[in-house]
């Protein structure tokens, strides 16, 4: 039976497999950091990488299937991972040149979970207060791990969940036929979007076949820019009643990879001709699996976004049922520091966020520069604080609490925190990318009216 039928089949079912495991879309800093903070959960969920090319499937096999997370010199390694590529045009543009992808690498053993179920008397998720009412306050994991709930029944919980050691190699692949690959991947139950905001539509296009209305899609980075949710329903997802759940995830950590450290460390200043070196010989994305973390932050989860005509509250609160494993999941990871929060809290943290990039990122190019070197000088000061007051404008028109001063103070904390750090938007115009300023202009900033409380 194809997936095709599956989607739109009233009488579809999700396998326990499939309603368990969390798929990973995106190998940068957020993707790999939320994976690996999965993997570290005394129980995990089965969690698979979608990467969009067969060269990540190699490097992940030299790599033993590991995902490392580098924290005051200590490394913390995972494994247990599954891996796949996602469909792609046949004959696509990379570097200037058409490429034709017709074969697509698979790796023929998955991982194998222990797992240990048992009665969950409550009959419920208790890991938390799920109550709508309790969204104006931050709710936090308690750091309990003696259970947490079955993904597809809620009389039960997981009480033991671990994956049995494997070791894999070059032997453990498969060259497949793109028509063969695409027809044996599965429904899609809970999928984390960690790409940059500029790559989303795309993505959503491909792995739309295999999602379903009550799929739980977590959009991670959504804080850098504003307005790409009504873009995402446009494009992909017009059809309210066939529509997945959306659920935003505000990271903030501070997450570099080690090609951003070596340059930052750079003795000359030309970042730009350093980073333009590096993308001609293939260097600039060398350690796909590989990141460095300070090990201090949070990730604010948004509640489900009403997207829905005329939705009333009973269907919205079945809407909400479905998205409470991936919430259990996320909120037992103790590195990402999970909170919960309301729909205003969540619209304003994005608007400063973006106004805030707005800012920064342009000007990075600009001067070619670290964010640490932006202020340097009072000629930077000026130029930083021109573009600060022009964003204020724009985003008080959805949040008049956002002021100027507000704004200028979170800039200077978020200066210290990435002050070592290149943004992302010089690596995309160096591998020349759409950045998120292009996405953020073909997007509306009106979003109170379309996902108000």
């Amino acid at each position: 039976m194809s997936l095709r039928f599956h989607r739109y089949s009233s009488t579809f079912r999700w396998s326990e497999e499939d309603a368990s495991r969390i798929y990973v879309y995106g190998l940068g800093n957020a993707g790999r950091f939320i994976a690996n903070s999965l993997a570290r959960q005394e129980l995990r969920p089965p969690t698979t990488f979608l990467v969009h090319s067969n060269r990540r499937i190699e490097q992940f096999v030299e790599k033993n299937g590991e995902v490392e997370i580098i924290e005051d010199d200590v490394s913390y390694v995972s494994d247990g991972f599954d891996i796949e590529v996602v469909e792609s045009p046949p004959i696509y543009e990379s570097s200037g040149s058409k490429c034709h992808n017709l074969k697509t690498l698979a790796l023929t053993r998955p991982v194998e979970f222990d797992i240990e179920l048992d009665s969950n008397k409550e009959h419920s998720y208790s890991n938390y207060n799920y109550q709508s009412h309790s969204y104006g306050d931050l709710t936090t994991f308690s750091g309990h791990h003696s259970a947490f709930n079955c993904a597809w029944d809620n009389h039960l919980q997981t009480v033991r969940s671990g994956t049995i050691p494997r070791r894999i190699n070059t032997t453990d692949i498969r060259v497949l036929e793109r028509e063969l690959a695409t027809s044996i991947q599965h429904p899609i139950k809970n999928l984390v979007i960690a790409t940059k905001p500029e790559f989303v539509i795309h993505a959503l296009q491909q792995l739309k076949r295999r999602l379903r209305p009550d799929s739980t899609i977590l959009f991670v980075q959504m804080q850098k820019v504003v307005g790409l949710m009504e873009d995402v329903n446009k494009r992909v997802f017009p059809d309210p009643s066939s529509r997945p759940n959306y659920l935003l995830g505000l990271p903030y950590h501070t997450i570099w990879s080690k090609e951003q450290r070596s340059n930052a460390m750079m003795t000359n200043a030309d970042i730009m001709s350093d980073l333009t070196a590096q993308y001609s010989r293939s260097l600039l994305f060398d350690h796909p699996y590989s990141g460095l973390h300070k090990p201090v932050g949070h990730l604010l989860l948004g509640p489900v976004i009403k997207d829905r005509p005329n939705e009333r509250a009973e269907e919205y609160a079945k809407r909400e049922g479905s998205t409470r494993y991936m919430l259990s999941v996320l909120l037992g990871a103790t590195p990402l520091g999970t909170q919960i929060i309301d729909h205003e809290w969540s619209l304003f943290c994005r608007l400063r966020d973006t106004a805030i990039n707005a800012a920064v990122h342009p000007l990075g190019i600009m001067y070619d520069c670290v964010d640490g070197e932006i202020l340097q000088g009072s000629d930077r000061q000026a130029h930083v604080r021109r573009l600060l007051r022009e964003a204020c404008r724009v985003v008080r028109a959805d949040c008049p609490r956002l002021t100027y001063d507000h704004l200028e103070r979170h800039l200077g904390r978020y200066i210290i925190c990435t002050a070592d750090n290149i943004n992302p938007m010089m690596t995309s115009l160096v591998v020349g990318s759409s950045t998120s300023i292009d996405v953020g202009r073909s997007s509306s900033l009106i979003l109170t009216s379309t996902f108000g409380t």
